[in-house]
């Protein structure tokens, strides 16, 4: 089942930069009180539980990443909020 991890604090960041290097991810980088990403929220919970039905024996990671923890994470950078990648 695709891992699901919304890093909004040092333990989840922990848990994301330990996460394989080639496990498959999908991203989405958001900023905390940004209104295009709290209009994407609900959308995206939809999102994460779809793919977790879709494909249950699937290794791969579905992430939250909050801006304020961008800069400590392994994964790329972005300028803009929210970014799906």
């Amino acid at each position: 089942m695709p891992e699901l991890i919304h890093v909004n604090s040092d333990s989840k960041l922990n848990q994301l930069n330990d996460i394989h290097s080639k496990k498959a991810k999908l991203v989405k980088y958001y900023m905390d009180g940004c209104g295009h990403c709290i209009n994407l929220e609900p959308i995206w919970n939809s999102v994460e539980t779809k793919i977790q039905n879709l494909f249950p024996n699937d290794d791969s990671a579905i992430i939250s990443l909050n801006e304020k923890f961008m800069h400590k994470s392994k994964l790329p950078k972005v300028t803009g909020f929210p970014t799906i990648s």
